[in-house]
């Protein structure tokens, strides 16, 4: 007969943690970095504020939590990561956004549910730091 394994306190910890924490927006990443948008729940999308006149909600590509040698990244290198990146997924898009003919006479460059490119976050951040 096999033993039942016992946890150690820290992780019942997690485990509990891991019920209480609910619907995140990290579920719709697996741990190799991909991303499935069918995975994010409705309640989460209604968490997310609705974006005004021609503003769009982008979440950043995150990337993966190992590199490709085997090495778990930490959790601020994940971060770094994602607010380097210069590709997004639309989640929201405002009431105005693309809706002037005259700038966009083809249409809309992109809807809710595209991957685009977009100008990098750090440089953003980079920016705040001279103030």
């Amino acid at each position: 007969m096999e033993a039942e394994k016992t946890l150690t306190a820290l992780e019942l910890k997690w485990q509990q943690e891991s019920l209480e924490k609910g619907p995140r927006l990290d579920d719709a990443y697996s741990s190799s970095g991909g991303f499935d948008p069918s995975k994010i729940e409705q309640v989460v999308m209604d968490r997310i504020p609705t974006p005004t006149g021609w503003r769009i909600a982008i979440l950043p590509y995150r990337g993966a939590e190992k590199s490709k040698g085997g090495i778990v990244l930490a959790e601020e290198t994940q971060k770094r990561t994602q607010l380097a990146t210069t590709c997004g997924y639309v989640l929201k898009m405002g009431n105005l956004a693309f809706s002037d003919e005259s700038k966009f006479p083809n249409g809309p460059w992109c809807k809710q549910g595209d991957w685009i490119t977009i100008w990098s976050l750090c440089r953003l951040q980079d920016h705040h730091r001279w103030w």
